[in-house]
């Protein structure tokens, strides 16, 4: 997206004791507010952590730090998203057929009984469950489909038996959110990335199945978070987190809290820290290439409003006065994440704040607004860099 140099020293010195004071007012606000117990966040300009506290406690007597794990909900989109054009980059082919894999694959190429979702209109292909343009119902709604139980774990097999019997709402793609998108390409990374797949060639399996024992989380883990440097990421249905894990104070019945429901729509757990290193990543081509990074910030749909914003892959974009903004959230079962990055002036500034309450409202405002503060920072300070935009 865009490549910068900062001098550590100086970027660090010029994020003053005033930037930080208005920072930690800000997120202290938000605890103070009731809205949760704890709240933890990073703030780097150019790759340079400039920024990083937390507020409020994760056990009596026990404050959160910039290290506390939390969930983190939808944000994993932008890992899974990262996947799929790893997996292009590395030249992967559909087992079903041989061809090689790119966003124009039609997905009824991983799923049986899908020929619907192409019928009378555009084909469904992995371009429009990246950019939400599949038309497709999201499955965590109420009620659940098939009338599986919510506060369950559920059989991924039952669970995309019964997404595969969706129908689109409109048969020419336009944006509409839904879970649905990035479960199904969770599947499809468990299909190209299953060791059997040489020997299923030639065979799609039945609607509702997946190839032999797959695991979409094997590949993010290698290819994805390695890359990244992450050291404080994984899946929460992993033996444990990596770190000291922010409770979940949300009052029972618990919807899709079992694992087994989000998968790549928001399986990932985290801290602020491994958010600020991604960030970087992504914006300095570490995980994948300029030209895959360059995709996955583009829009599915037309910048269109005020301001102009869309959909891309696992972000959403905002053209606000003066730069550019890509940012999203994430709500799971008693946790809230916002991830924001602002590309100005051949710069980039990234802020990402978690929390365990549920559903805080706030975050998004309080991530634009410490933004702004870093965005003040002079370009004598924070060097000149290049931006592709």
């Amino acid at each position: 997206m865009l490549a910068g140099v900062a001098a550590a020293g100086d970027a660090q010195a010029a994020w003053n004791q005033n930037r930080a004071a208005a920072a930690d007012a800000t997120l202290s606000a938000v605890v103070a507010s009731g809205a949760a117990p704890s709240i933890s966040a990073c703030v780097a300009i150019d790759g340079v952590p400039v920024y990083e506290n937390a507020f409020g406690t994760i056990a009596p007597g026990v404050n959160a730090t910039p290290q506390t794990i939390y969930r983190i909900g939808s944000l994993t989109k932008q890992f899974v998203a990262a996947a799929i054009l790893a997996l292009i980059e590395d030249g992967a082919t559909v087992p079903a057929d041989g061809s090689k894999f790119g966003l124009q694959t039609n997905v009824s190429s991983f799923f049986a009984g899908v020929d619907q979702w192409s019928a009378g209109g555009a084909p469904m292909t992995v371009q429009r469950l990246l950019t939400m343009t599949s038309n497709l119902p999201t499955y965590t709604s109420q009620p659940a489909p098939a009338n599986l139980d919510p506060t369950t774990p559920v059989q991924t097999a039952a669970l995309l038996k019964a997404i595969t019997g969706f129908q689109t709402t409109s048969p020419l793609p336009s944006f509409n959110y839904s879970n649905t998108n990035y479960f199904l390409l969770a599947a499809i990374i468990d299909n190209l990335t299953n060791p059997n797949a040489g020997r299923t060639r030639g065979y799609k399996p039945p609607a509702g199945q997946l190839f032999a024992a797959p695991d979409y989380r094997a590949y993010l883990r290698k290819r994805i978070f390695a890359r990244a440097g992450l050291s404080a990421t994984n899946f929460i249905d992993d033996a444990g987190p990596l770190g000291t894990m922010a409770p979940q104070t949300l009052a029972p019945p618990l919807y899709w809290a079992s694992m087994s429901w989000p998968r790549g729509a928001g399986a990932i757990q985290s801290n602020v820290v491994d958010l600020c290193k991604w960030d970087t990543a992504l914006m300095k081509d570490q995980v994948i290439s300029a030209a895959s990074v360059g995709i996955m910030g583009t829009p599915g749909t037309p910048l269109s409003g005020k301001p102009p914003n869309a959909y891309a892959m696992g972000w959403f974009v905002n053209q606000l006065p003066g730069f550019l903004e890509y940012s999203h959230n994430g709500n799971i079962a008693g946790y809230t994440a916002e991830n924001v990055i602002d590309l100005y002036n051949g710069h980039f500034v990234s802020v990402s704040i978690l929390t365990n309450g549920d559903g805080v409202s706030t975050l998004y405002a309080a991530a634009q607004a410490i933004a702004a503060n870093a965005r003040k920072l002079p370009d004598t300070v924070i060097q000149p860099g290049t931006n592709r935009y």
